[in-house]
C-alpha cells in the first residue's frame, strides 16, 4: 500500500474514532444527584453533598476532564441532628469521581481516614438517606 494510501486510511479511522464517542463537556455535572447514602446538587458556583451523618462543599463549579473524571477541594462536615452550638468543624477534604452519562461515582478524601465510597448516583433520582439524631 502506498504511504498516501497508509495516511488517508489512518485518518479515516481517527476520525471514526472520535465519532463514535460522546464527548464530555466540564459542566455536565450540573444537576442534582442522588443514590442510596449521598445526594450531590452541582450548581455553577458549588457543589452541595449530604451523606447519612454528614455534609460537604466544593466552592465553584466541579470541573469534569475529557474523560468524565472530577477532583476537587473542598470540606466535610461530620455529625446529624441539631446543629452544635457554634456550629460543626470543617474538616479538609477531596472529593474525586467520575460522571458517565447520567451516572455518577463518587469518593471522598479525608485525611487521616480511609475512602468514604464508593458512592453511586443518578441525575434526577431521589436520595436514600439515614438521617442521624
Amino acid at each position: 500500500m502506498g504511504r498516501f494510501k497508509r495516511v488517508t486510511v489512518l485518518a479515516m479511522g481517527c476520525a471514526v474514532v472520535a465519532c463514535s464517542s460522546d464527548p464530555v463537556g466540564p459542566d455536565d455535572a450540573l444537576g442534582d444527584w442522588g443514590g442510596e447514602g449521598a445526594s450531590v446538587t452541582v450548581s455553577a458556583v458549588a457543589a452541595d453533598f449530604e451523606f447519612d451523618c454528614a455534609t460537604g462543599q466544593v466552592e465553584g463549579l466541579l470541573t469534569l476532564d475529557s474523560q468524565g473524571d472530577f477532583t476537587a477541594d473542598g470540606v466535610y462536615f461530620r455529625g446529624g441532628g441539631p446543629l452544635p452550638i457554634g456550629g460543626r468543624v470543617p474538616i479538609p477534604a477531596r472529593y474525586e469521581g467520575t460522571v458517565d452519562g447520567n451516572r455518577m461515582t463518587l469518593f471522598v478524601l479525608l485525611e487521616g481516614s480511609d475512602p468514604i465510597g464508593p458512592r453511586s448516583l443518578r441525575r434526577g433520582e431521589e436520595p436514600f438517606l439515614r438521617r442521624c439524631l
